[in-house]
């Protein structure tokens, strides 16, 4: 079955469709915790919103109930009398309703220098002096001073101090206060999450701690069988004064000041009871910003998992259903197209074997015209040689009686055949670079082209050149074949430079697209370059035969050489400012 398309095509199909289908199952349970964790974030920032807003209005039923304070009559002259007896008396109706009212709990007189005149709630106790925050900052700026500060048993109480004014004198300061932890179990009520109320041990003082725990102060009433987290020893710095809900009991290990201090977000699975508790801790602070303590706030999401999941399975089942429906699709499909293809192959192997047929038969003509042209060029050799030498024989021999147009003619000869015996090693030169094999190796090109132009100016030393010469250009390359390049390449730079006063020849590299890229540029007479792209074949020249000597044939043998190399030759130049011959040679 694989040695078909159908096998070859709907096996990978399959397990991509399988990959996809289980990647999209995981994708939805990662957006699904995704979205759980971001419920959780969202909780944590409604359960600050909704603490500061309850907080807000208690401040604000605070203020309203100091101004009636502030603006009594009676409540001024009972002061005068400096009678605590008088104004407590003048005073206790007013703050029965307010504590029934607004439920404030602590009202005071404090006087100049701090010291309390008259505690409403506690009038036997008098006479201390009090350094809370709130009046503290009140006495020093003069104002209104309202913040929430904890006591010493971990709860915490919103206080409102006001500097006094009886005819126009500051006489002292008054203070309203309200305890605000059953704002915590409303924040709890409304949002639906069970909250723990920490404080830090260093804040309190454990005898009253215990005294008040022996009363049997809890907010949630300990089950039969479980233990008892609001002790002073059930956490190494941090004592539980505030809390909703049993906690559960494999949470109790995380419960210290250094792991909720770093801010985490809480995913707890092991309840007996089967449920997935989201939560995370609130720092809380008092009125100088201090943290005394961490409120962590547990949600049960494991019914909106279970949500989750049903999605997840109701989209899994369906993208079965669609990828085997596919798959049927498919393989009907394939089914066709394989018969498709069978036809297609049987006419195709015929073509091959036509074409195999007809590649043979041009391989055997193109090997007898190779060896034809070489054995043809090879034997024309011998008698070019004897008409040559014979000329230059009668010419040296019957020199005295020739007249000028014999010489003439005999010259002419002697040149025809030398320009013949040079344009048949050029012949044989590129039959060799056709059909030599090629041996790679790292070649010095820098080292090859100053031996190549240092025999160049031997020659020549009359000329005056310029030579610039990359260092370290190393070329991977058959030696023999790039040294026949370089020499054909530099030989025209050399060649067509002749012209100038000063040449200029210049070989360097550079970085191209696909590798190294390597050039060869002269200050010569330049080419038109409307005509360049014939500059690569046999027997084609763009310059005077009589000005410049060569066969024609150069250019074809260096266009031989690099596409043997499977790289690519091209020229940049303009009329008589250069030539530069790009090359890239990849082995």
């Amino acid at each position: 079955m694989f040695d078909t398309i159908r096998g070859r095509i709907i096996l990978p199909f399959s397990v991509a469709l399988l990959i996809m289908l289980l990647g999209g199952v995981f994708a939805a349970y990662q957006i699904s915790n995704f979205q759980i964790h971001d419920h959780v974030d969202d909780l944590k920032k409604s359960l600050y919103k909704a603490l500061e807003t309850y907080e807000h209005k208690e401040i604000e039923g605070l203020a309203g109930a100091m101004d009636l304070l502030l603006f009594d009559e009676g409540l001024h002259a009972a002061w005068k009398t400096q009678s605590r007896k008088q104004l407590y008396n003048y005073t206790v109706q007013f703050y029965k309703s307010l504590n029934k009212r607004h439920n404030i709990t602590h009202f005071y007189f404090h006087k100049l220098d701090q010291g309390v005149f008259l505690r409403m709630h506690r009038p036997d106790r008098f006479g201390d002096t009090i350094k809370r925050l709130t009046l503290v900052q009140a006495v020093k700026t003069g104002k209104a001073s309202i913040g929430r500060e904890m006591g010493v048993l971990g709860s915490f109480v919103l206080r409102y101090v006001q500097p006094w004014y009886v005819e126009g004198k500051l006489v002292g300061y008054i203070e309203l206060g309200k305890e605000v932890d059953h704002l915590i179990r409303k924040a709890a009520s409304v949002l639906d999450v069970d909250l723990f109320l920490f404080i830090k041990k260093q804040f309190l003082v454990r005898s009253e701690w215990e005294k008040l725990h022996r009363k049997g102060h809890h907010l949630h009433k300990v089950e039969a069988g479980q233990n008892d987290y609001s002790t002073w020893a059930a956490f190494p710095d941090v004592a539980l004064t505030e809390h909703t809900a049993s906690m559960p009991e494999f949470l109790d290990k995380l419960i210290n000041v250094q792991y909720m201090s770093s801010d985490p977000n809480l995913e707890l699975y092991g309840d007996a009871s089967g449920h997935e508790l989201n939560g995370g801790f609130l720092r809380l602070n008092d009125m100088s910003g201090q943290v005394v303590g961490y409120m962590l706030f547990l949600l049960d999401v494991a019914d909106v998992r279970k949500a989750f999941q049903k999605v997840i399975i109701g989209l899994a089942l369906g993208g079965l259903f669609i990828a085997l429906l596919i798959l049927a699709f498919f393989y009907r499909y394939l089914g066709r197209i394989q018969e498709n293809i069978s036809h297609s192959q049987s006419r195709l192997k015929q073509e091959v074997s036509k074409h195999r047929q007809t590649e043979e038969e041009l391989q055997e003509i193109n090997a007898e015209l190779e060896s034809y042209s070489y054995s043809i060029a090879h034997d024309l050799r011998a008698p070019l040689r004897s008409i040559v030498s014979f000329s230059q024989i009668v010419k040296e021999d019957a020199d005295d009686r020739l007249d000028n147009s014999d010489r003439d003619h005999l010259n002419r000869v002697i040149s025809a055949g030398q320009y013949m015996s040079e344009l048949i090693d050029d012949i044989l030169e590129l039959s060799r670079v056709t059909r030599s094999e090629l041996k790679l190796s790292d070649v010095d090109a820098s080292s090859l082209a100053q031996v190549i132009l240092q025999r160049f100016m031997e020659s020549h030393p009359e000329r005056n050149i310029k030579l610039i010469l990359a260092n370290d250009m190393v070329i991977h390359a058959d030696h023999l074949l790039l040294e026949r390049l370089l020499a054909n390449l530099l030989g025209n730079a050399f060649k067509y430079t002749a012209i100038r006063e000063q040449a200029i020849i210049e070989m360097g590299r550079k970085d191209g697209p696909g590798g190294a890229v390597f050039y060869i540029r002269d200050n010569g007479i330049g080419l038109d370059m409307k005509y360049v792209k014939n500059i690569f074949k046999p027997f084609q020249r763009l310059n005077s035969e009589e000005r410049y000597s060569g066969s024609g044939v150069g250019l074809a043998i260096v266009h031989r050489i690099v596409t043997r190399h499977k790289g690519r030759v091209w020229v940049e130049s303009e009329l008589d400012k250069g030539t530069t011959v790009y090359f890239t040679l990849t082995g």
